[in-house]
């Protein structure tokens, strides 16, 4: 009688676990460090693709680049 809720228990654990077909990948991420012309501290950075992006400063400023980041425009600001 103490054999049957052991093997239950048993039964219960070995059908939670379903074969996984996918295989884990790492993300890969590659970082770089740019000068720009940019003096206060960034708070927020996105880009829309490769190419164009934003960024917004501690201090209110908010930068585009049309470049990849080589050079960066202020935009006007009201904060």
């Amino acid at each position: 009688m103490k054999a049957l809720p052991l093997l239950l228990l048993i039964f219960v654990l070995g059908s939670c676990n379903k074969p996984n077909d996918k295989k884990a990948t790492t993300p890969c991420l590659e970082t770089a460090f740019l000068q720009t012309n940019i003096s206060e501290p960034l708070q927020s950075v996105f880009f829309l693709n490769g190419k164009d992006g934003f960024v917004s400063g501690y201090h209110g400023g908010i930068y585009k680049t049309q470049d990849s980041a080589r050079t960066w425009t202020p935009l006007n600001s009201t904060v």
